[in-house]
């Protein structure tokens, strides 16, 4: 889903047929010094507005759901919903109580309370509710909730029409059919409002119908039970809602004096009146008419009235008034609303002529809400959109098939051809010139304006320059109208406008101010000739006179949205074409917040002028058919229209055969459709199940138009019709173009009223295709009925390829190695034996990390550089693309934008960002962006933080962003050698590129069916992304202290190709240790080894291998390297982290570990340390038990222990702690003291004492060396 819809183009042009000539739009007076902040008004925020849907199913389908079974109280007579039936009104309350539970247990979800700002239960079950953009994803998670959809703003889409579409032949009574003129229907108008007091809403009709209010005398809706004044029998509802009112500017522009209609929902924009008057306007005649300047123009309109022009009116206002210095905009929150009340008010048809950007009406709100207005028995009528003339240029809701969706074409009003002619005076009499102009006849002198200093009256003359002259001006450089403008300006009495470039020769019937006629070149030029002799040169300008000319009608507006339609180009969009060129009707003349002056009636071009004539159209239907469901209605309006439709886009005058893309299936006409022999219905859970997101098909839908997108050879439909009045029909093929051939079975049928009839079609392309782009249609004819035809729109294909992901430049392919394969599905052709394929890259993608902070202003994304990141990149000759797309953000609203460096300064300017060749703005920020066949140069990479995560947050993103050049060499594409038609096969990608994880590389190829067709499948592109290696190496330690079990984990990827595979993996044990356990492995000495089959896709498998480190005997680097291959190919090897295999030292106490000692008291021995490997030791003596002793040395190698007499034998236990160089202390050794007695001196003396005392000493030496 998009943020912002494009603001359609409102046209207001002066009279003429051709719709190449009508570009302007209405342009308002001078502002009168008001200034402009004095009407600033605050717009709505919606930016964090919300609809949530909740489970069960909303009033409208559930009440299908049961008359289905037979239950039929929900529904009235006229087969409309009834809201206020008793079932009805217990449903609704079920509903209310369900969704106050959920609000309960949602506000606990978010540890808040939750605010339901609006509740609906008709056409859907949901609310709104303000959410930040985490607390939508938690409740989108939720199982009480369906689906969350962003709330976005929407805008409008903006005589003859009428009777161009065969109304007047209605009005009249068609063959023995009553007349009507939409009596007794009621219509919606869901727009800017609707102007109360206009004539053409007025009880009493200039014709003197007398209205009557189907509600009772005196009934109205809305704000009209409070205001009774706004209402009458003829527009019996204006409904408004507060939300607009709350964004209304505080002051009006000064001179407003209607101050009751603010708290209304008046029109104070123009649009409503507009529209609602071409669906329902009263009809009436000699009508004032004001060209493009606002100029009151000498014609006047004779007359103008709706399409159902004796039908009552409901205005629903959901949509800002106009005001100075502020865009519109409409709300889909409370168009939703708006749909439920059209429902409680007894509507039948609704026009709708607004719209966003094209979303999956599957998924949007107000589009399931339309869906379920058709439910509940609306017909609704919308606007294609103003976008056009470019190809996919579609809206929201008009995408949706359940909506009847119009093209705006031209009508036949025109003027007659006009003559200057009566010369006199010169040197000569010229003969009679034929000109353009609406305007009536003058007679007068005739003068050269450049004369007068101005010859291309390019500004205002003084007042008194001219004295009712014909002043004779040339075109170029400002508008038409507004050179007649400036010689009325002087006093001029007509104006004579010659053309002076082969450029702008063309002759156009401007609505002037004054008597006028324009030339051609030659007879310009023959004028100016004679007025250059002579003198007393006059002439006359006849009068024009306002006529028909078919062969101005049914030509595209240039404006018209265009098909293919968006998201899914299987639907066809538009449906119909209906007049919207130079449409004249009523128009609101209150503008509190704007100074603008438009007139009560005014010209206005636009698909929401066509669309009201289909809703006009649909009244009638109603009014005569009122038994025909919504898609049945619009079937018949379908099957029926013309298709001698054209397109003039390029303004040659050359006309050029609609597509289906530009009409849909014609023009409607009202006076064949209420005649169909044949409709076509679609139940509602038909629509449901077509939603493509989950699995459905929207071509199966029971249309009347069928397309088929990258058909192969062949592509089939099938279709049910049902019988509206008895006969047999027979079919015929209509053709376009050659290169296809259509079939329908079968062929012919006979029904009964009320019977149905299955049709398959069949469209198969032959040897004279020459254009992918085929169409064509079965016409379906029977004796005193209106043919009818089904359109059938193919884009044949050579093949087909795998369907890209949308956020991507294709599949993304893994790389777990630097080389390898990966199998892509998906390829079909019309048959091969001679694949063709270019090659395009591996070219790498650039990764850069950046940080931005939210924009508080986002008119000007670029006026702060602190809320964009810029990335300059040059595109040379051999680039094929050029591409960038956001990895990851933080900001939960990052827009992505790619532009010209125009000024080489590498930084982006407002200009070059409103420029870009390339723009994604989702509501999120998974923004790609891919442009084919850039232009050489240097380009930047923009990213806007369009909302951040918190005011002046820091928010981090990465962005990819590079180029596709010509092959490489680091890839190829291996396919089979030959393909039958319509075989379904695959082609593997095998690459050889150096990567590093996480490296992003970007290939793509195209596809052909021979050397002359070398692309005509299509073109595939690729991602390969450098993942981990095919086989993940971990240990369980880095450090490990010998004997210690090290274990190693082999960690082998899934298998994503469609076949298996082979791995085999060896590694060599090290010396020192052994294998304690390898699962699965095979062993044989110190080679370690695994064969391994993983089946075509295949999860991941996991290998372990543990290993004992006893035998490791001095400090080691333990590294292990592990060799694999796969399929046999060539070997490749990975290398384990090392892990540190520490050894500790082994302490010794004289040369042993443990060492007992006979020591007779008192004596003083010495103890020596040492350790069995490792220098740089350190040392640590303590005594452990025994009598206390005297150490000296007790971190030294050798110690000193001095022993005390002991009174009797005793025991002493020393232990030595060595610590070696890496830092590990050994096990203690331990030497044992016996200690014994000291003898008793009988003399006193000690020199026996100390004799005794050496004679041990001697002897545990003499023990010690003999252990030795």
């Amino acid at each position: 889903m998009f943020k912002l819809s494009v603001i359609a183009i409102i046209l207001i042009a002066s009279t003429g047929a051709n719709a190449a000539v009508h570009q302007g739009a209405y342009q308002a007076p001078a502002n009168h010094g008001l200034s402009s902040a004095s009407l600033k008004a605050q717009q709505r925020d919606i930016s964090d507005l919300y609809f949530v849907h909740f489970n069960n199913a909303p009033l409208a389908q559930m009440a299908k759901s049961l008359r289905q079974v037979g239950i039929q109280s929900m529904y009235a007579h006229d087969g409309r919903l009834n809201i206020q039936a008793t079932s009805s009104q217990s449903y609704l309350s079920q509903l209310q109580q369900q969704r106050q539970n959920a609000r309960k247990q949602l506000s606990k979800n978010l540890g808040r309370s939750l605010l339901f700002e609006r509740q609906y239960d008709t056409v859907l079950n949901a609310v709104t509710v303000r959410l930040s953009q985490a607390e939508a994803d938690k409740l989108a998670a939720n199982p009480l909730v369906s689906l969350v959809d962003k709330v976005t703003i929407h805008q409008l889409h903006t005589d003859s029409g009428p009777d161009f579409i065969g109304a007047d032949q209605i009005w009249d009574g068609l063959d023995s059919e009553l007349p009507t003129k939409g009596e007794g229907v009621i219509v919606g108008i869901i727009d800017t409002g609707i102007d109360a007091d206009h004539p053409s809403f007025t009880a009493k009709a200039s014709d003197g119908y007398s209205h009557i209010n189907p509600l009772g005398e005196g009934n109205y809706l809305g704000d009209c039970g409070p205001q009774p004044w706004l209402c009458n029998a003829k527009l019996i509802g204006v409904v408004s809602y507060p939300e607009l009112r709350d964004y209304y500017p505080s002051e009006t522009v000064p001179g407003f004096d209607r101050a009751e209609i603010i708290e209304t929902g008046w029109d104070m924009q123009g649009h409503g009146t507009h529209v609602a008057s071409t669906v329902a306007g009263n009809p009436l005649s000699n009508l004032p008419m004001f060209n493009i300047n606002g100029d009151l123009a000498q014609f006047s309109m004779a007359q103008m009235s709706g399409v159902a022009p004796r039908a009552n009116i409901v205005s629903y206002q959901v949509c800002l008034p106009a005001i100075d210095g502020q865009d519109s905009g409409c709300f889909p929150d409370l168009t939703i609303e708006a749909l439920e009340h059209a429902i409680a008010n007894g509507v039948n048809v609704i026009n709708y002529s607004v719209g966003g950007d094209a979303t999956n009406p599957w998924l949007s709100s107000d589009s399931m809400a339309f869906l379920n207005a058709r439910i509940a028995g609306i017909h609704v009528a919308t606007s294609a959109g103003n976008a056009g003339p470019e190809a996919t240029t579609i809206g929201a809701p008009a995408n949706s098939p359940w909506i009847t969706t119009v093209a705006a074409y031209t009508h036949d009003r025109s003027y007659s051809d006009k003559q200057l002619n009566d010369f006199s005076g010169g040197d000569s009499t010229p003969t009679a010139m034929t000109g353009k102009g609406a305007t009536l006849a003058y007679t007068g002198s005739v003068v050269d304006a450049a004369d007068y200093g101005d010859g291309d009256c390019l500004n205002p003359f003084s007042a008194g320059t001219f004295s009712g002259e014909i002043v004779v001006c040339r075109r170029g450089d400002i508008g038409r109208l507004e050179k007649g403008a400036n010689v009325l300006a002087g006093g001029a009495g007509g104006l004579v406008l010659v053309n002076v470039s082969e450029d702008a020769n063309n002759l156009v019937a401007d609505l002037y101010s004054l008597p006028a006629i324009q030339l051609n070149i030659s007879d310009g030029q023959k004028l100016l000739d004679w007025l250059r002799s002579g003198s007393g040169h006059q002439a006359t300008i006849s009068a024009a006179a306002s006529i028909k000319d078919p062969a101005l009608g049914d030509v595209a507006g240039d404006f018209s949205s265009r098909g293919p339609n968006a998201p899914y180009a299987e639907l066809l969009a538009p449906d119909v074409a209906a007049p919207g060129v130079d449409i004249f009707a009523g128009h609101t003349t209150e503008f509190p917040y704007s100074t603008a002056a438009a007139p009560e009636y005014a010209f206005m071009s636009g698909t929401s002028m066509s669309s009201p004539h289909v809703a006009g159209a649909l009244a009638l239907l109603h009014a005569m058919r009122p038994d025909w469901s919504p898609a049945q209605a619009q079937s018949a309006l379908m099957t029926t229209a013309t298709t001698n439709t054209f397109t003039d886009d390029d303004y040659d005058g050359v006309l050029i055969p609609s597509t289906p893309y530009d009409a849909g299936m014609g023009r409607i006409q009202i006076a064949q459709a209420v005649k169909a022999g044949l409709l076509l219905d679609i139940a509602e859970q038909d629509y449901l199940d077509a939603n493509p997101d989950e699995g459905g098909d929207p071509t199966a839908l029971n249309l009347p138009s069928m397309v088929a997108m990258a058909c192969v050879n062949s592509c089939s439909w099938t279709r049910t019709v049902t019988a509206a009045a008895a006969a047999s029909w027979t079919t015929q093929m209509g053709y376009d173009m050659s290169g296809f051939d259509m079939t329908v079975v079968p062929s012919s049928f006979s029904l009964a009223a009320g019977q149905s009839q299955q049709l398959t079609i069949t469209a198969t392309a032959n040897d004279e295709l020459t254009s992918s782009l085929t169409h064509g249609r079965i016409q379906l004819m029977a004796d005193g009925l209106p043919t009818q035809h089904l359109t059938a729109v193919v884009e044949f294909s050579a093949g087909s390829v795998p369907v890209s992901d949308p956020d991507s430049r294709g599949p993304v392919i893994l790389a777990e190695s630097d080389q390898g394969s990966y199998t892509l599905d998906g390829f079909q052709t019309n048959g091969s034996d001679n694949l063709q394929f270019e090659l395009f890259g591996l070219n790498k993608i650039h990764q850069v990390s950046a940080v931005t902070t939210g924009d508080v202003d986002v008119s000007n994304p670029v006026d702060d550089s602190a809320n964009v990141h810029v990335e300059p990149i040059t595109v040379y000759a051999n680039t094929r693309a050029l591409t960038a797309w956001i990895v990851n953000a933080q900001a939960p609203d990052l827009d992505l934008y790619i532009a010209r460096d125009a000024d080489l300064n590498g930084q982006i300017s407002f200009i070059e960002l409103s420029n870009s060749i390339c723009v994604s703005g989702r509501v999120d920020s998974q923004e790609s962006c891919v442009v084919e066949d850039p232009a050489p140069g240097n380009y930047l990479v923009v990213v806007h933080n369009f909302a951040g995560t918190a005011v002046d947050a820091l928010d981090s993103h990465t962005i990819a962003f590079g180029v596709l050049t010509d092959h490489q060499a680091n890839f190829e594409v291996v396919a089979p050698s030959s393909v039958g038609m319509g075989e379904a096969f695959s082609v593997d990608i095998n690459w050889d590129q150096p990567m590093a994880a996480g490296d992003i590389y970007y290939g793509a190829f195209s596809m052909g069916t021979a050397p002359e067709t070398p692309d005509n499948v299509g073109t595939v592109q690729f991602e390969l992304h450098r993942a981990n290696a095919l086989i993940e190496l971990a240990v369980s330690v880095a450090e490990a202290v010998a004997g210690d079990i090290i274990s190693y984990s082999l960690t082998v990827a899934a298998n994503t190709s469609s076949s298996a595979r082979q791995l085999v993996i060896t590694t060599e044990l090290p010396e020192g240790v052994e294998v304690s356990n390898a699962a699965d492995a095979q062993v044989n000495g110190n080679m370690v080894s695994w064969i391994i089959t993983q089946a075509a896709h295949a999860s991941a498998s996991e290998l372990s291998l543990h290993l004992d480190s006893s035998g490791i005997s001095n400090d080691t680097e333990l590294s292990l390297g592990f060799d694999y291959s796969v399929d046999g190919g060539a070997g490749q090897r990975m290398e384990t982290e090392p892990v540190q295999v520490l050894v500790p030292a082994t302490a010794m106490i004289n040369g042993l570990n443990e060492v007992a000692i006979t020591v007779g008291s008192p004596a003083t021995i010495s103890l020596s340390g040492a350790a069995s490997i490792g220098d740089s030791l350190t040392y640590q003596w303590t005594q452990l038990s025994g009598p206390t002793l005297a150490f000296t040395g007790v971190d030294m190698a050798t110690v000193n222990v001095t022993v005390p007499a002991q009174s009797s034998d005793t025991t002493a236990h020393i232990e030595l702690v060595v610590t070696g160089s890496n830092g590990l202390a050994s096990e203690p050794a331990v030497a044992t003291l016996n200690l014994q007695a000291a003898p008793e001196d009988s003399s006193g003396g000690s020199s026996s004492g100390s004799l005794s005392r050496w004679i041990l000493l001697l002897l545990a030496a003499a023990t010690l060396f003999r252990r030795r």
